[in-house]
């Protein structure tokens, strides 16, 4: 096998040297009916641009980079940034991962597997961990969602994004991704407090689920958090103080009680 990448390699090198010379003969070729050999040479050249030009058009001129580390990138199409970042750190969730490579596609239960996104975004995560370029695309993932044309250039919610990606998975009728939403979901507190009298009668509380958290980008994530959790004081909140409604002042603000980082 060695003996034949090695033959091979040669060969490569020996037919691009004589390609060389070959161009440089044609060059210094005296005139003769306005230099027939240089305008072939020339007129491959032009072919061979114009093929090169529309492969970079089709791929990008990332499809001609070689992997220089572990990790593949995804082509941007034309405003789906926000979905690559999305798909990336789902990929990099190795149990949101495993949960997409268990996935196999039927027939009988599934649409069509142009339309049909887990087996999709199956295809794609093995590319991501596969392939030997630095980028792949992304066009077969979101032609599965329905976008054609235009849409690709449309800035979507990535929140919303993410919600109708989970429910494709979870409508595919596979039990791995029964679990999808409990590996994401946290629970969060709303709490209004008295700031003079911090008891259960002058507290109010509401819990709820939640996906995902629009977070403010600071240097580090804990920051972005307490800046999340911080409180705000509201002059003027009814509640109940020894069995009598008072006015009084209060701090609101979240606390989360479960989350997964």
């Amino acid at each position: 096998m060695l003996r034949s990448l090695v033959g091979s390699e040669m060969c490569i090198r020996d037919r691009y040297q004589r390609r060389v010379r070959e161009i440089g003969e044609a060059m210094s070729a005296p005139e003769h009916d306005g230099e027939p050999a240089l305008d072939a040479q020339i007129s491959r050249y032009l072919r061979a641009k114009d093929a090169l030009r529309e492969k970079i058009k089709t791929h990008g001129s990332a499809y001609f980079t070689p992997k220089t580390s572990m990790h593949t990138g995804l082509y941007n199409q034309a405003a789906t940034c926000y979905m690559n970042s999305l798909l990336q750190s789902l990929y990099f969730t190795s149990e949101f991962r495993s949960m997409v490579f268990q996935f196999r596609w039927n027939q009988e239960l599934h649409p069509p597997k142009h339309k049909c996104i887990p087996y999709q975004l199956q295809h794609l995560f093995a590319r991501m961990q596969l392939s030997s370029r630095a980028a792949v695309s992304t066009k077969d993932l979101t032609r599965s969602f329905g976008w054609e044309g235009g849409q690709v250039f449309v800035q979507h919610d990535v929140q919303e994004l993410n919600r109708v990606l989970f429910e494709a998975l979870e409508m595919s009728q596979m039990s791995e991704f029964d679990s999808v939403k409990q590996l994401y979901t946290g629970r969060i507190m709303d709490v209004i407090q008295d700031v003079r009298y911090p008891r259960a009668g002058t507290r109010s509380v509401q819990t709820q689920e939640f996906l995902d958290l629009q977070l403010d980008v600071t240097p580090h994530l804990s920051q972005s958090f307490l800046q999340y959790t911080c409180t705000e004081t509201i002059e003027g909140w009814d509640c109940v103080v020894d069995g009598e409604r008072q006015t009084v002042v209060a701090e609101k603000g979240f606390k989360l009680s479960l989350i997964h980082i």
